[in-house]
């Protein structure tokens, strides 16, 4: 059957080629861009590196080009418009790195000399993604990945675990030679120092309590089940904060959000207590080894429509559960255990006890020779 969707897409690549072509004549220089669509504002990952390398290479150019795409007409113009900016950019790096699917970078024709570095912007991969899972509710079909160039032109993926490392792999669809283990830099600053100071300050109902946090991943069709949490935490005895994922449309009261600008990552090192479900933050908070619970009460549901790639009723069997109230009957009674929790964080976190950041740079500077 004629796939006239399929036919625009490639008349698109061809002509967004045509229009690289002059870019690509302009001199290679020295610098490295980063490029995302995930904020507008650096990440943590792109923020550290950045700062890093500017230490070990004064002579090298850097740039940054973070902008999500707009909602509605507008804003898909001005993005489209912004992709021209990242095609000089390209075009004129040594080295490109990116945190998510960058049209220009995976169907562009580059020059030979280009590097290209993705850093994904989870630091594991819990539930499935991009080429796991085409064809299902939650993914890409087939003609649109493989048309569009999905995860395409890779040199290297930066992760912390051999076992993630495979999961990369079948998810960029890429050889797993390419899937370098040399950390992820926000794990630096997972570890480093905590905003608890000014998070109270903007938030003092919070002090004298102890503090649970709960960090659901996004759904794509769907919002997030809060009821349980809200109508069983004691908010006289706890402090309950529900960090939504930017792309969440759940209405959640204003007493459950934190006040003031501050991070995932800020809210886990200040939480006595974390919650997630099939999120890539279980992976991250397992490094400050606090007592880290799984609710999984669509468990069944999401591995039908989107895929888990690690078992987690066997893995953290002790902190993964259906029912929230036992999962508060553990907080209660303080019997966590912590071992599980530990060999865990040793499976998907083999870099916790190194310099992420110097060695994703080593990477980067190995690339700008």
């Amino acid at each position: 059957m004629f796939n006239i969707k399929k036919l625009v897409i490639k008349i698109a690549i061809f002509v967004l080629n045509v229009m690289y072509l002059p870019f690509k004549c302009l001199k290679t220089k020295h610098k490295l861009t980063y490029i995302s669509r995930q904020s507008d504002t650096p990440s943590i990952d792109f923020t550290l590196l950045h700062n890093k390398m500017k230490e070990l290479d004064s002579d090298l150019v850097q740039v940054m080009l973070t902008k999500k795409i707009g909602k509605g007409i507008m804003g898909k113009i001005k993005y489209g418009l912004h992709t021209f900016v990242q095609m000089y950019h390209i075009a004129t790096s040594k080295v490109v790195v990116i945190d998510t699917y960058i049209i220009p970078v995976s169907v562009l024709k580059h020059k030979k000399s280009l590097k290209v570095v993705q850093i994904w912007h989870a630091l594991g991969a819990i539930k499935q993604f991009g080429y796991q899972v085409i064809g299902k509710k939650e993914g890409s079909s087939s003609d649109v990945a493989y048309t569009m160039k999905m995860h395409n032109n890779y040199d290297a993926v930066t992760t912390s675990s051999k076992v993630t490392a495979k999961f990369f792999a079948e998810a960029f669809n890429t050889d797993i030679s390419k899937i370098k283990v040399v950390g992820m830099p926000r794990v630096d600053d997972i570890l480093g120092d905590n905003r608890d100071t000014e998070v109270l300050d903007r938030n003092p109902e919070y002090n004298g309590k102890k503090t649970i946090l709960y960090i659901p991943t996004f759904r794509k069709n769907d919002t997030v089940y809060t009821e349980d949490i809200i109508k069983l935490v004691d908010t006289n005895k706890y402090n309950l904060v529900i960090k939504l994922h930017p792309l969440d449309n759940t209405v959640v009261d204003d007493k459950y959000l934190v006040k003031g600008n501050f991070t995932t990552y800020d809210m886990m090192k200040f939480a006595d207590y974390i919650i997630t479900d099939y999120s890539a933050t279980a992976i991250e908070a397992s490094v400050l080894n606090k007592p880290l619970f799984l609710y999984v009460y669509d468990i069944d549901n999401y591995s039908e429509i989107r895929g888990l790639n690690v078992n987690l009723t066997e893995e953290l069997k002790t902190s993964t559960f259906k029912e929230f109230k036992d999962i508060l009957s553990i907080i209660e009674n303080g019997n966590y255990d912590f071992k599980s929790l530990e060999a865990f964080k040793n499976k998907y976190v083999e870099t916790h006890n190194i310099n992420n950041t110097e060695s994703v740079c080593n990477l980067i500077t190995e690339y700008l020779k």
